[in-house]
């Protein structure tokens, strides 16, 4: 009975850690989708994104920016978004006829509005240039909780709101009247290889 008792306790142990993966996995699934519902119902038709290949990325920079094979005779300028399987991994910051620099959302010079999905909170998200990433600006008096999603926000000039940024995955300290928290990125900077810029569905 003992036994028995065991190999239940083991399988069902089992199965419950391959339900949480299968529903962590659905959630990420479920906020890459919803960001992208989000843009085409701000943007409409007009959204448009072109597809681009890393080609460069410096040790010396390596969590703050790439080069990819694509530049301004494709429709690339500064300030667009770009995107790693539907989620944002930074902005285009310098053109060049056939390549463009990428500054990545762990750059430390990166400062990007988001929202928290869950509560609208709004927010700025900055890196610390060594793979880190953190929300900024969020009033003490909020509560956000790890798990809770974020994405860009609708206040930003350039980038269209609802793309898929990462999730809130601890709480940092108090400065100034606000609370940091620590969030984790959806797209993986350190498998960067084949990106999506996104050139149309500006206001």
């Amino acid at each position: 009975m003992v036994r028995d008792l065991v190999v239940k306790t083991v399988d069902l142990a089992a199965g419950e850690r391959s339900l949480r993966e299968r529903i962590d996995r659905l959630e990420k699934e479920n906020l890459t989708l919803r960001g992208l519902l989000q843009t085409t119902l701000n943007f409409g038709s007009g959204l448009d994104a072109k597809e681009g290949h890393v080609v460069l990325r410096p040790p010396t920079g390596w969590w703050s920016e790439v080069r990819i094979d694509k530049g301004s005779k494709d429709g690339l300028r500064p300030g667009m978004g770009v995107t790693q399987e539907g989620a944002l991994v930074g902005k285009v910051s310098r053109v060049e006829s056939n390549s463009s620099w990428i500054e990545l959302l762990t750059s430390s010079s990166l400062y990007i509005p988001v929202v928290v999905e869950e509560t609208r909170d709004l927010g700025v998200l900055n890196g610390e240039g060594n793979g880190s990433v953190w929300l900024l600006y969020v009033p003490v008096e909020k509560t956000l909780k790890p798990g809770m999603g974020v994405g860009t926000a609708l206040v930003s000039e350039e980038l269209p709101p609802g793309i898929p940024i990462g999730r809130i995955s601890g709480v940092g300290e108090e400065i100034g009247g606000y609370r940091l928290y620590r969030v984790t990125l959806t797209a993986d900077l350190s498998r960067l290889y084949k990106v999506k810029v996104v050139t149309g569905g500006h206001p």
